[in-house]
């Protein structure tokens, strides 16, 4: 089957000076979840393993994310 590209779901159209997308893309789509031949298996694995997940990381993540501090190493 041939489709019209990889973001088909957009259903985009132009006005002078305007881009507008109507639907956007679905990220869950199986088209955007490919991992590339030979990475590392322990680090790329389905959502539905949790027990790989790296739990003891998440306060450390939190803290960067949602921290109103900034760290001036630029």
């Amino acid at each position: 089957k041939e489709s019209i590209g990889q973001y088909e779901s957009h259903s985009a159209f132009t006005l002078p000076g305007l881009y507008r997308v109507v639907n956007g893309i679905d990220v869950f789509d199986p088209k955007f979840n490919i991992v590339s031949p030979g990475c590392d298996a322990s680090i790329y694995f389905p959502y539905t393993e949790t027990h790989k997940r790296l739990t003891s990381l998440h306060p450390s993540i939190q803290k960067m994310l949602f921290s109103p501090e900034q760290d001036d190493e630029s």
